[in-house]
């Protein structure tokens, strides 16, 4: 209670304990946000909502998945303040349902994984036979750890690979270095956590 000028007043107070009302799910792909859906390999982001917004200092969740084959989660997960999402490493195409709990309640969201597609070559720097060049390799949605990809040239004649690229979370793209051999047409094909992508890479001739 408390008093103004000797009056006093009284207020009751009902604390609750902080509980999980509903949960959805959501992943960019192709820069668009998709609900219910991840890409493998790739991050799934699941996002619980509580009875009090904001919340105050970090939070801490047990979660689980279903399917372990095709979502991975740790048995818990701290949500930092200020932080509504937790992300989740993808590990396989399927589906699965992720479970997150609090102070005996939870809620249960559905991910369809499917796998993450490589969307191709873009140039970055000038194409000159005898020269290096960089272009960059796209995929439709951002990985969930750093992952090594293998490339190869299937015309050395036209380009060979300089180095072999590793794909740093949480981007959905990265920058390879050509050697720049001669005119023509060469296969560029990408190998990411055993699936294979192929895209047509062109050398104009000198102008």
């Amino acid at each position: 209670g408390a008093s103004v000028e000797g009056i006093e007043f009284s207020y009751e107070v009902t604390v609750e304990p902080l509980r999980i009302v509903s949960i959805d799910a959501s992943t960019y792909i192709d820069n668009e946000l998709h609900p219910s859906v991840a890409q493998y390999p790739g991050v799934a982001f699941v996002r619980p909502w509580f009875n009090s917004f904001p919340l105050r200092g970090e939070v801490l969740v047990s979660v689980s998945s279903s399917n372990p084959e095709v979502i991975a989660a740790p048995a818990s997960y701290v949500l930092p303040e200020g932080e509504r999402f937790i992300p989740l490493t993808t590990t396989g195409t399927g589906s699965s349902t992720i479970t997150v709990s609090i102070n005996g309640t939870s809620q249960s969201v559905e991910i369809e994984v499917t796998p993450n597609a490589f969307r191709g070559i873009e140039h970055y720097s000038a194409i000159t036979i005898g020269q290096p060049a960089t272009v960059i390799l796209r995929f439709s949605s951002a990985l969930a750890v750093d992952t090594p990809i293998s490339v190869a040239s299937s015309n050395e004649s036209v380009a060979t690979i300089a180095v072999q690229p590793t794909v740093y979370a949480p981007w959905d793209s990265v920058y390879l270095d050509l050697n720049i051999v001669g005119e023509g047409s060469t296969v560029i094909t990408v190998t990411l956590n055993g699936i294979e992508y192929t895209a047509t890479y062109t050398v104009p001739p000198p102008p």
